[in-house]
């Protein structure tokens, strides 16, 4: 049986998006990602195959990206979205999910979800950012943000 402690933190919400190409594996936190803003405290995130930004991404593979955090609220409704900011200041929504699960002020939480880059994205540099909304207020939970180069699939 886990203990309190273990059950909240391995809350995880495993929203797949559609996938294609193989599944690869996370191997640490990455360097480099910063908080963009959010009420609660920012920890870390986690990208597949990358512990150190920019981050080196395919098109056509499927991620897991992971975000940690302390939450200072209180929410049984959490919105997870995915966006990739251009450098000359664009903005491209990839996922748009309503998490699993509530969180509750005072805890610490990793949410994480499954992505594919989508093939328009080629060539294209920017940064990935996972914003968590509270979906009952509609505030900022918490955000993480990291530089990417994306190329195309080699398989």
């Amino acid at each position: 049986m886990l203990s309190k402690l273990q059950t909240v933190v391995a809350f995880i919400a495993a929203m797949v998006v559609a996938s294609s190409g193989k599944p690869v594996t996370i191997q640490g936190v990455v360097s480099g990602a910063i908080s963009c803003g959010g009420s609660s405290g920012f920890v870390s995130m986690e990208l597949t195959d990358c512990t150190a930004a920019p981050c080196n991404v395919s098109t056509g593979t499927t991620y897991e990206i992971g975000i940690s955090f302390l939450s200072q609220e209180t929410t049984s409704n959490v919105n997870w979205l995915l966006y990739l900011y251009y450098p000359n200041g664009g903005v491209n929504r990839i996922a748009d999910k309503t998490a699993e699960g509530s969180i509750v002020d005072g805890i610490q939480y990793r949410v994480a979800d499954n992505f594919v880059i989508p093939d328009r994205f080629n060539g294209i540099d920017g940064e990935l950012s996972v914003m968590l909304m509270n979906g009952e207020t509609g505030s900022r939970v918490t955000c993480g943000i990291f530089p990417v180069v994306i190329a195309p699939n080699a398989s």
